[in-house]
C-alpha cells in the first residue's frame, strides 16, 4: 500500500526506546474505503448527561473484543446555522459502522454511515 502520494489511514502507536522516537503501524487501508459513524445531537441532547451515558453506553457494546475496533465515531452537534464536529475518542471507535448505526438507531440516535474523504 505505500506507494508515491498514496493517502492512507494508518492506525499505530509511537513507542519511545534508548532516547529514539519509532511509529509502529498496526494496520493501514486506502483513505477511500475508511468509514466513520456520524450521531446528529441537539445541543439540548449533547448536554444531557443521561443521554451521554446512553450513548456511551451504546457505542462501548459495539467496539468487540481487543483493539480491532478502527471505526471512528463523530457527533454532529447543530443548533440552527451551526455544525459542530465533535470526533470522540479512541476508546469510541467501534468494530463494524453498520452495527453501530442500527444500535444507534434502535437507542433514539439519528445516526448514518459515511466516507471519511471522497475520492
Amino acid at each position: 500500500m505505500v506507494e508515491t502520494d498514496a493517502r492512507l489511514m494508518i492506525w499505530g502507536k509511537v513507542d519511545r526506546r534508548d532516547d529514539r522516537v519509532q511509529l509502529i503501524i498496526e494496520d493501514a487501508e486506502p483513505i477511500e474505503t475508511v468509514q466513520m459513524v456520524l450521531v446528529e445531537l441537539e445541543p439540548k441532547t449533547a448536554s444531557d448527561i443521561t443521554k451521554q451515558h446512553q450513548l456511551r453506553n451504546v457505542l462501548l457494546n459495539q467496539r468487540g473484543e481487543g483493539d480491532k475496533a478502527k471505526v471512528p465515531v463523530v457527533a454532529v452537534i447543530s443548533a440552527k446555522e451551526h455544525r459542530q464536529f465533535v470526533r470522540l475518542g479512541a476508546q469510541f471507535r467501534v468494530l463494524e459502522q453498520q452495527s453501530a448505526v442500527n444500535a444507534l438507531l434502535q437507542a433514539g440516535f439519528q445516526a448514518r454511515a459515511t466516507a471519511l474523504a471522497g475520492t
